[in-house]
C-alpha cells in the first residue's frame, strides 16, 4: 500500500472517529437534559452506540482497503 493511500485510509478513519465522539457527547447532552447524567440507561445507550459505532468503522475500513487493492490490481 502507498503512503499516500495510508494518509488517505488514516483521514477517514480519524474522521469518522471525530463524529463518532460527537455522537457520544450527544447521548450525554441527551442524559444531562433529562437527568440521568451517569443512569444505567445512558450507559447502555453508550454502550449500543459504540458497539455499532465500531462494526460501522470496521467497514468503512474493509470498503476503503478493498478499494485499494483492487486499484493495485489493475
Amino acid at each position: 500500500m502507498s503512503p499516500y493511500q495510508q494518509d488517505v485510509i488514516k483521514a477517514t478513519l480519524d474522521e469518522y472517529d471525530t463524529q463518532a465522539a460527537a455522537g457520544l457527547q450527544g447521548i450525554a447532552d441527551m442524559a444531562t437534559r433529562s437527568g440521568n447524567l451517569g443512569g444505567g440507561r445512558e450507559g447502555v445507550m453508550r454502550s449500543e452506540y459504540q458497539t455499532q459505532s465500531n462494526l460501522d468503522r470496521a467497514a468503512l475500513e474493509a470498503q476503503l482497503r478493498q478499494q485499494n487493492f483492487q486499484q493495485a490490481q489493475q
